[in-house]
């Protein structure tokens, strides 16, 4: 019991370190990890980080190794002097005339049959001990709790209408620290509602709750008049597609990244997903085509290719509702305005949540949220919260001030349209 207690704690330290190591491998040999160790020269630092890792594991897998030879190197000791101290003290019975000779022989075959399987018997004892002790961390993921349940009898809804309802939602990723606070809204079927404010003031938390990535504190979220806990994660779902700052390319064909939206798509469709997202003709230039591999993470594309082919993407899957978590803002001029013309065919009579910090491309939303430390501060078009000179205002003057100190032209049609010359039309 001892020796197996031993081998269980080192089992589950080696485990411990091996998953440290496995993540500075992870780290420093990825896409982005690599990149930034050569630019910042921190090779040697890194190497030595992962040769103290490695040595740590090294110690620690010659210490399990060890521990317990003793007792089996007694086991061993006494299963090869047994049968000569039978011999003897059987030899002497012989000679007494007390034992046979076929009774000695006969007693030293069965223990050394004996021997064996109580070996065999100690070593599982002790190897079920060890793995218990790897098996330890699977059960700690398996054991975690899911963030988000599914209800008894939750509804399968086959389409959304995509009218959104918030109702005084509260919502905290760590007890005490309150993200959103007393949030109420609503989003018409067919409506663009924009989200904008200062980083870290609630933004992309409102529009996670939607797809029911995490369940608010209190209120209720809303789908079609329906408690979004209602409603079958998988049917939820599968009705709301997402676009991201930060894109992500599995590393695969191009052909595997876009059909990932809707994996029975055709040919044909996917082909036209790509013509509205602008990045068919790209696609087609390229020496394999749709077959094409884009790498870790997309790596071989530029931003803003991936993030046309994540349009298309989600074109493709055909949502109710869209959401776009600053999908522009990391783009230089030529790809944003290449983005605003593949979203355009996205948003159209679907009900959308526009994250943006640029508030150029926000500013024929049908609503504007003004969102500062969880809380809806002003509500209202783009002329409305302007001529209102709250936070909205101060933002827009911010980003406007090197153009001018009046207003940008902007009718309900040309929502995320590309400007002809790249600018937008400003008077006073």
């Amino acid at each position: 019991r001892r020796v197996g207690k031993a081998r269980w704690n080192i089992a589950k330290a080696t485990q411990e370190k091996l998953a440290e190591l496995n993540q500075i491998i992870q780290e420093t040999l990825g896409v982005a990890g690599a990149v930034l160790v050569k630019i910042f020269t921190r090779e040697d630092d890194q190497r030595d980080k992962f040769y103290a890792s490695s040595r740590d594991v090294v110690k620690l897998q010659i210490r399990e190794a060890l521990v317990g030879r003793w007792f089996f190197m007694f086991v061993r000791t006494f299963s090869s002097i047994g049968p000569a101290l039978i011999y003897f003290y059987g030899g002497y019975l012989v000679i007494r005339g007390e034992l046979t000779i076929g009774t000695v022989i006969a007693f030293n075959t069965l223990l050394m049959r004996l021997f064996g399987p109580v070996t065999n018997l100690f070593n599982m004892h002790v190897d079920v001990t060890r793995s218990l002790a790897l098996f330890e961390r699977v059960f700690e993921y398996l054991d975690l709790a899911p963030e988000v349940m599914e209800a008894p009898g939750a509804l399968s809804l086959d389409k959304l209408e995509g009218r959104i309802e918030y109702e005084d939602v509260c919502f905290s990723y760590k007890e005490g620290q309150q993200v959103l606070k007393g949030v109420s809204f609503t989003v018409e079927p067919g409506e663009m509602v924009a989200l904008v404010g200062p980083s870290g003031s609630g933004k992309t938390t409102i529009t996670y709750l939607v797809p029911r990535l995490y369940d608010p504190d209190s209120g209720v979220v809303k789908i079609d008049g329906i408690d979004a806990r209602q409603i079958s994660l998988r049917s939820l779902r599968s009705q709301i597609g997402i676009v991201t700052q930060d894109t992500f390319l599995f590393n695969a064909s191009i052909r595997e990244n876009i059909l990932f939206g809707r994996k029975d798509a055709t040919e044909e469709e996917m082909i036209e997903a790509c013509k509205a997202a602008y990045i068919h003709d790209f696609i087609a230039a390229l020496d394999e085509g749709y077959d094409t591999l884009v790498g870790e993470r997309g790596i071989k594309l530029s931003g803003g290719e991936k993030q046309r082919i994540a349009i298309a993407r989600a074109i493709l899957r055909n949502p109710r509702i869209i959401i776009l978590d600053e999908a522009t803002s990391s783009l230089d001029s030529h790809a944003e305005t290449l983005i605003k013309a593949a979203i355009s065919p996205l948003l159209a009579n679907r009900t959308s949540l526009v994250i943006a910090h640029r508030l150029s491309t926000v500013l024929a939303a049908d609503k504007i949220l003004v969102i500062e430390n969880g809380r809806i501060v002003e509500s209202g078009t783009h002329q409305e919260l302007l001529a209102g000179g709250g936070l909205y205002r101060r933002l827009y003057d911010e980003q406007f001030r090197p153009e001018t100190n009046g207003c940008v032209e902007v009718t309900a049609d040309e929502r995320f349209k590309p400007e002809i010359n790249g600018s937008v039309e400003i008077t006073a």
